[in-house]
C-alpha cells in the first residue's frame, strides 16, 4: 500500500474482505441501482419480521451462520458510499458482459463453484476483450474468497490448495488493462464526483499490497494464537506470490504495527507508573514484562532476527523493565526483587548496547543483595548496627628498613540475631578461658609454695598456651568457627587472593 491501511484507497481491509462483503451478505448483484437496494432493504426487513431466513434464498456463496440483522443493515448503509461499493463492486463477481442469462454465476447460486471456475477459465481462453477479462477477474475474486473462507473454517489443506490459484489470477488481473477498462467504464457510469478515475488508477497501483496486506493479518492473527506453523505458512505464501519483495514487507510491517504501538503504549504506561510512584516500579517492571509476552512473540514469528522494528521492540521492553526496576530498588532497598527482574529482562535485549547497561545495572544490584543479607544465615535482612567490621592490610612493600602497606576495614553484613549468637558465644568461650587461666595459675602457684618448683613451671608454660589458644577461638569477639564463613564473602575472598591479610598491618611491625 502507499501509506498506512487508513489511507489506502482499499480502506482498511482483512481477512474478512469477501464475509464482509455488502454484496455476498445481502445477496444483491454488483450493478444493483439505488432502486434496487431500496427494494431489497424493504424486502429482508419483512423476511426478518415473519421469521424468515434471508439465507433460504440462492446466494452467491452464502454464509455460514447466515448474516443477520446488524450486518444486513451495515451493509445497506455501505452500499450508499459510492466511493465504498465501488471497492465492494471490484472484489465480488462481475455479470457476463451484454446482460443475458450468465451460467457461471447460476452454477455459483446452486453451490457448486468448480462448475463456475470451469465456465470463466473456457471464456478466458475462447474469447476475448470484456468477455475474457470479466471472467479473468471473476476466477480471481473465485479462488480468492474460497482461500480465505478455507482459512475461516481452518481447512488448512483446502486454503494451501487454492492460495497459487488466488495469486496466480490476481497477477495476471493486475497486469490485463481491459480488466481495468471495464473498471473505469463502471467509474463513468457512475458519474459521481466522489469516484473518479483516479480513485480507479490507485486501485490498480495497490493492489498487490493490498492482497498482500491480507495474508499478512492472516499471519497476525495465527500468531496471536500461537500458531507458528500457520505463520511460516502465510509468510511462505506471500513469498511465493511474485508481488515483490518490498510490496511484502510493507504489508508485514503495516500488519505488525499494532502490536509494536501496544508494546510502546505499555512502555509508557510502565513510566508513568513509576515516575508518579518508584515504590510501584516493580509493580510496573513486572506488569509490562508479562503483557508484552503476547505481542513481542507476535513480532518474533512475523520478522526477521535483524528487524529493526523487532529489534526496538524488544529493547523498548528490556530498557524500561531494567529503569522502573532501578527506581525501585534505590527507593525500597529492596535489591532481590530487583535482581530477579533485570534478569528477566536481560534476555529480551536485542542489542549488545541495551544489554550492557543491564549486565552494569545487574552487577550492581547483586553487590546490593549481597550487602542487604545476612552473611552468615543467609535469610536476615541485614542490620546496619550489627555490622561486622574487622581490618585487613595489603600492598606490603619492604624497601631498606621501611615497611610501608594500606589498611582497609571490611565490613561483613550481618542482622541483629547472628551478631547476638556471635556475642554469646565469644562470651562464653572468653569467660571459660579466664576461669580456666586461673585455676591453672592458682595450681601452679600452689605448687611453687610446696617446693615443686618444676611442676609449677610446666604449668604456667601450659597456662599461657591454653591462653592464646583459647583466645584464638575467639577473634574479633566471634568464634573461630564462624569467622571461618567471613571468608567465604565475596569481597574477603577477593583480598586474600589479591596477597591481603587480616589485621591492621603485617606481623613483626609496630
Amino acid at each position: 500500500m502507499t501509506g498506512t491501511a487508513a489511507e489506502s484507497v482499499f480502506g482498511e481491509t482483512g481477512p474478512d474482505l469477501y464475509r464482509g462483503n455488502p454484496f455476498r451478505i445481502t445477496g444483491l448483484p454488483v450493478r444493483a441501482t439505488a432502486r434496487d437496494v431500496r427494494r431489497r432493504a424493504d424486502r429482508l426487513r419483512v423476511m426478518e419480521r415473519l421469521g424468515m431466513d434471508a439465507g433460504a434464498e440462492p446466494q452467491l456463496l452464502p454464509l455460514d451462520p447466515p448474516p443477520d440483522e446488524t450486518a444486513v443493515e451495515e451493509a445497506m448503509q455501505r452500499l450508499r458510499d459510492p466511493r465504498r461499493r465501488l471497492v465492494d463492486e471490484f472484489f465480488w463477481f462481475w455479470p457476463a458482459p451484454g446482460g443475458g442469462s450468465d451460467e457461471a454465476l447460476e452454477a455459483l447460486r446452486r453451490g457448486d463453484p468448480d462448475a463456475a471456475a470451469g465456465i470463466w477459465r473456457r471464456l478466458r481462453e475462447a474469447s476475448y476483450g470484456d468477455a475474457a477479462a470479466v471472467a479473468l477477474h471473476n476466477l480471481a475474486v473465485l479462488a480468492h474468497a474460497r482461500a480465505l473462507d478455507a482459512e475461516h473454517r481452518g481447512d488448512g489443506e483446502q486454503a494451501e490448495e487454492l492460495w497459487p490459484q488466488a495469486f496466480e489470477h490476481w497477477r495476471t488481473v493486475a497486469l490485463d488493462d481491459d480488466v481495468w477498462d471495464l473498471l473505469d467504464d463502471r467509474v463513468r457510469e457512475l458519474a459521481d464526483p466522489r469516484v473518479t478515475l483516479g480513485v480507479a488508477r490507485r486501485m490498480r497501483a495497490e493492489l498487490p499490497a493490498m492482497l498482500m496486506s491480507v495474508n499478512a493479518h492472516l499471519a497476525v492473527r495465527a500468531a496471536r494464537d500461537g500458531a507458528r506453523e500457520r505463520v511460516a505458512a502465510q509468510l511462505s505464501l506471500m513469498g511465493r506470490s511474485l508481488f515483490g519483495g518490498p510490496v511484502i514487507d510493507k504489508a508485514v510491517a503495516d500488519a505488525v504495527e499494532p502490536e509494536a504501538a501496544r508494546i510502546r503504549a505499555l512502555c509508557q504506561t510502565a513510566e508513568r507508573t513509576t515516575e508518579a510512584d518508584p515504590e510501584r516500579g516493580a509493580e510496573a517492571a513486572q506488569e509490562l514484562l508479562e503483557r508484552s509476552r503476547a505481542p513481542l512473540e507476535v513480532l518474533e514469528l512475523m520478522l526477521p532476527v535483524d528487524d529493526a522494528l523487532r529489534q526496538g521492540a524488544s529493547d523498548d521492553v528490556a530498557t524500561w523493565t531494567m529503569r522502573c526496576t532501578v527506581a525501585y530498588g534505590n527507593k525500597t532497598g529492596d535489591w532481590p526483587a530487583a535482581e530477579r527482574l533485570l534478569r528477566a529482562a536481560r534476555p529480551l535485549a536485542a542489542t549488545d548496547t541495551v544489554r550492557s547497561r543491564i549486565d552494569a545495572n545487574l552487577m550492581t544490584v547483586e553487590q546490593n543483595v549481597v550487602h542487604s543479607r545476612c552473611h552468615f544465615c543467609k535469610q536476615n535482612p541485614a542490620d546496619a548496627a550489627s555490622v561486622f567490621s574487622f581490618p585487613m592490610h595489603g600492598d606490603v612493600r619492604r624497601t631498606n628498613f621501611q615497611v610501608t602497606w594500606r589498611t582497609l576495614t571490611v565490613e561483613v553484613p550481618r542482622c541483629a540475631s547472628c551478631k547476638q549468637r556471635h556475642g554469646r558465644r565469644g562470651l562464653a568461650l572468653q569467660t571459660l578461658g579466664c576461669a580456666g587461666n586461673l585455676i591453672v595459675l592458682a595450681w601452679a602457684v600452689a605448687l611453687w609454695a610446696t617446693g615443686s618448683i618444676g611442676w609449677g613451671i610446666v604449668l604456667l608454660i601450659v597456662d599461657v598456651l591454653a591462653f592464646f589458644f583459647v583466645l584464638g577461638l575467639s577473634m574479633w569477639g566471634m568464634p573461630s568457627t564462624q569467622f571461618a564463613t567471613v571468608r567465604e564473602f565475596d569481597t574477603v575472598r577477593r583480598l586474600l587472593d589479591a596477597g591481603w591479610r587480616f589485621g591492621e598491618r603485617p606481623p613483626n611491625v609496630n
